[in-house]
């Protein structure tokens, strides 16, 4: 809808396109809470294939979407919301052009440390540390 030029051949994107029909068929049946915040993620390639008032109840207090600025920014694009422009000019106007894929920065480290304590079977001797670091990310 944008009148793009990609140096691609159109069977590379009917396959990209046809990848795409064939994850939102698997999810289709789906009605989760999971599988909702999973759609409100990759918002950035469903357009209006979305019920953007649902993706709404996944804003962090930083007016963020999953502290992502890319699915801010498509969700932006979809349904403005004054909390997520703030979000995005925050980190742009720390970053320049180029923001980061999560913010804040260590949140990502942290998720996947507490994530690699569970998977070894040793979160149990780290029981406040990782509620701390879930707190501290839901807060976000």
């Amino acid at each position: 809808g944008m009148d793009l030029e990609f140096p691609v051949r159109q069977t590379d994107v009917d396959r990209l396109l046809h990848l795409r029909e064939i994850e939102l068929e698997r999810v289709a049946g789906d009605h989760s809470y999971g599988r909702k915040a999973y759609m409100a993620y990759v918002t950035e390639g469903l357009g209006n294939l979305l019920e953007w008032d649902e993706i709404m109840m996944f804003q962090r207090k930083n007016g963020s979407f999953f502290n992502c600025p890319s699915t801010t920014a498509a969700t932006l694009v979809n349904h403005y919301n004054d909390k997520a422009l703030q979000y995005l000019n925050c980190l742009v106007s720390k970053f320049g052009s180029a923001v980061p894929t999560v913010y804040p920065l260590n949140i990502y480290c942290q998720l996947s440390w507490v994530d690699a304590l569970e998977k070894m079977g040793i979160s149990q001797y780290f029981v406040s540390e990782i509620k701390s670091i879930l707190d501290t990310t839901y807060v976000s």
